[in-house]
């Protein structure tokens, strides 16, 4: 038991009270009790009526090798994809953004919106724009990626620059390619072709980006069309294309094959006619299997390319 005492304020007279600390304690603990449950209720209340924050969910497009596709998205932008290409977006875009991530090759026909620039992000790339057609071509495994401008302004910023993110500006028929491994770049005022390479030149190409004014931009674009046009194309730099486009594996026996080139236009051909077609452009002689082509140097009709071919080749 436990006592305490009260005084009145009239007389000043003095009142003890005793108390059971038991009691005491059994009321503390019921009080307690019911302020616990109050806060839960409470709290439950709270996390029930709160909005849930919920992350909006990908949406992935993918093409895959030995195809090709068009899609029109969400804002009205057309978009193709090359062989082997995967776009993805929130399911969000066009709401507050127009952003999206692109592994492989794309051309884009983007539907004017001033309020939300479209964006495509490429292998360390931010490419910014509003309405204006452009291709861009980023595979993984390949060393470069490169933007071909053709109608209207937009805004490349480089986001792995080793000296900071870097802004350039294209204008239309420009084709800047960054180096991937570099981080840098520089301007050409003069139209250069960097797939004319010899053996003697190839281990000194700089390893750096470029841009080039006054192309002709079907070069880099007619992939989407029905006749795809190729002119000045080194075997080398042509044999991913068509490993992409017809879902093969090309493989050099003789690597001076890779420096022959080749121009011309491919509809709906196979890829054993175009292997026949390439026999007319380098000495070539060709194995096609089911999922690969073997090339190899047709020896008795080297001498007959030396008269129509770059003599370095030959060296």
């Amino acid at each position: 038991m436990g006592e305490y005492e009260s005084q009145d304020e009239e007389d000043g007279s003095y009142t003890r009270y005793r108390y059971s600390r038991k009691l005491v304690l059994k009321y503390l603990k019921t009080a307690a009790s019911w302020l616990v449950f109050f806060l839960l209720g409470f709290a439950t209340l709270y996390w029930i009526r709160k909005p849930v924050e919920i992350m909006p969910r990908p949406v992935v497009i993918e093409v895959p090798l030995g195809a090709k596709g068009s899609i029109v998205l969400p804002d009205g932008s057309k978009v193709w994809l090359n062989a082997g290409t995967q776009i993805s977006y929130d399911e969000n875009y066009g709401k507050k953004s127009r952003s999206l991530q692109l592994t492989g090759e794309a051309y884009f026909d983007v539907a004017r919106d001033k309020r939300h620039p479209f964006i495509v992000n490429a292998s360390g790339l931010k490419i910014e724009a509003l309405g204006t057609k452009f291709n861009v071509k980023a595979y993984p495994e390949e060393p470069s990626v490169m933007t071909t401008l053709e109608e209207g302004k937009i805004d490349i910023q480089i986001m792995e620059n080793r000296k900071g993110p870097r802004n350039i500006i294209l204008l239309p028929n420009e084709k800047f390619v960054y180096q991937k491994a570099s981080g840098s770049f520089e301007k050409s005022a003069e139209k250069s072709n960097p797939s004319e390479i010899t053996p003697k030149t190839a281990k000194k190409a700089p390893s750096i980006g470029i841009i080039e004014k006054n192309v002709n931009t079907e070069l880099y674009t007619s992939w989407k069309d029905k006749r795809w046009i190729i002119e000045g194309e080194t075997l080398d730099k042509l044999s991913p294309m068509l490993e992409r486009r017809y879902n093969v594996k090309i493989e050099f026996r003789d690597d001076i094959l890779k420096y022959y080139s080749f121009t011309g236009t491919i509809e709906k051909e196979t890829i054993e006619q175009i292997m026949n077609a390439l026999k007319h452009t380098a000495p070539i002689s060709f194995e096609l299997n089911r999922d690969s082509v073997i090339l190899k140097a047709d020896r008795s009709m080297q001498d007959q390319f030396k008269q129509i071919t770059n003599p370095e080749i030959h060296k």
